[in-house]
């Protein structure tokens, strides 16, 4: 394994953090240190895809920093430092979050066996999710035979729950419907007013000017309720920008393109 392609972030900028960070670059890691601010080490994380984040012991508001930090999509490991003197106050309880716990700097080895072991881990799950079936049934999605409809119609379904699109809006069904057009056909999207409005429209009975309205609404209200992490998941770091909500045809093109890059690393 290249421990150079390994992108570690630290929260913390104390002296035992800067030392780990020093040390774990002259073992050929990639490390980023940001402030023991939590919203800091949240921010970067969702930012940027990190394989671990190292948390020092007396970041605030641990429980919540790592429920937010598992919830991203490809989560990193989560391994927690502090000096032989600390108690882990605000920490108890938290030991199913944490891959490691690390006095430093007594174990700064272990803590870099602990973090190329996890990295082989991940690397080993991602390879596994690329053969479920499933992928192959998506793979046949164009065709919309049964099997693949039904396996379409499932990973777009958990996406728009991820996202906060969820029945309640009248444009739920619609998006759902949109995202399949587009899957099958990638040219429909450029088309999305004069193509997948109306076939919309058409396959569920409403007319072509209500699928948009509904659509619109459906974005604009779950987008302030979903979750940022998955937000920037699926749309990357522009989800970040406070002024920024997709537009009707970039969240229905963005999802039909990420399922579509799924298909095709699967078929590889």
């Amino acid at each position: 394994m290249h421990t150079d392609n390994i992108r570690i972030l630290i929260g913390g900028e104390c002296e035992l953090a800067q030392l780990t960070a020093k040390y774990l670059e002259k073992k050929g890691l990639n490390v980023k240190s940001v402030e023991i601010n939590p919203l800091s080490i949240q921010f970067e994380a969702m930012k940027n895809h990190y394989d671990a984040v190292l948390i020092y012991y007396r970041t605030k508001f641990p429980k919540s920093l790592c429920e937010n930090l598992k919830s991203i999509d490809d989560p990193p490991s989560l391994m927690l430092l502090r000096d032989k003197c600390d108690e882990l106050n605000g920490f108890s309880g938290l030991e199913t979050y944490f891959d490691a716990f690390v006095t430093l700097p007594d174990e700064n080895e272990y803590l870099y066996r602990r973090i190329v072991e996890s990295v082989r881990q991940n690397n080993q799950k991602r390879a596994s999710v690329c053969s479920v079936p499933a992928m192959a049934a998506l793979r046949a999605a164009a065709g919309f035979d049964d099997k693949a409809a039904c396996a379409l119609h499932n990973v777009i379904t958990n996406i728009l729950t991820r996202l906060c699109v969820t029945p309640r809006y009248n444009g739920y069904n619609y998006i759902r419907e949109a995202v399949k057009l587009a899957v099958a056909d990638a040219g429909a999207v450029k088309g999305i007013s004069k193509q997948i409005y109306p076939d919309v429209a058409a396959r569920l009975g409403v007319t072509a000017s209500g699928v948009e309205r509904s659509i619109r609404t459906a974005i604009h209200k779950a987008w302030e309720i979903a979750d940022p992490s998955v937000k920037v998941d699926m749309f990357g770091t522009y989800a970040l920008k406070p002024d920024w909500i997709p537009t009707n045809s970039e969240f229905i093109y963005i999802i039909a393109d990420k399922i579509s890059c799924e298909m095709n690393k699967s078929s590889v």
